[in-house]
């Protein structure tokens, strides 16, 4: 079955431009889309940074935009403040019975599939590069993931 729709994950941005981290995740979902000719995205992620006029899906948006993606592509979820809340959001935009992939960095993955079933979907992950400056990040992410395990946070 041909996956239908790939929601990228939100992640650092700064006036008004994502961070590595961000653009990986960004070509990645470029990259996807390139395999999957039929795939629309799906860039998640509110009004986060306060260096920032633009939500993180506007901003996700203008970068895929930038790397040639047609517009028609790319759905805006606008709202979500966490990985909890991308996934449901974007249960709210597909289809009940939908294909869908999502891409994160590889050290958010773990985390990102008790999120995943915390937010009751069943979607595919596609990891992506760490990107530069992700070590503390990937130091967040080992305090996180024993927290999320046991339901703390999401």
């Amino acid at each position: 079955m041909e996956t239908e729709y790939v929601l990228i994950l939100g992640g650092p941005i700064k006036d008004n431009k994502p961070c590595d981290i961000l653009f990986q995740r960004i070509k990645a979902g470029k990259d996807f889309l390139s395999l999957h000719p039929s795939a629309k995205a799906i860039v998640s992620g509110g009004l986060t940074a306060k260096s920032c006029s633009l939500t993180e899906a506007q901003i996700m948006k203008n970068a895929l935009i930038e790397l040639g993606v047609n517009e028609d592509r790319i759905i805006l979820e606008e709202k979500a403040m966490t990985t909890l809340e991308n996934f449901r959001f974007t249960k709210e935009i597909v289809p009940k019975d939908a294909s869908v992939s999502f891409v994160t960095s590889e050290f958010h993955i773990p985390r990102s599939l008790r999120i995943m079933k915390k937010a009751g979907v069943q979607y595919i992950p596609v990891a992506c590069e760490n990107g530069k400056h992700s070590l503390r990040f990937r130091i967040r992410e080992m305090f996180l993931r024993p927290l999320a395990a046991i339901g703390i946070i999401w």
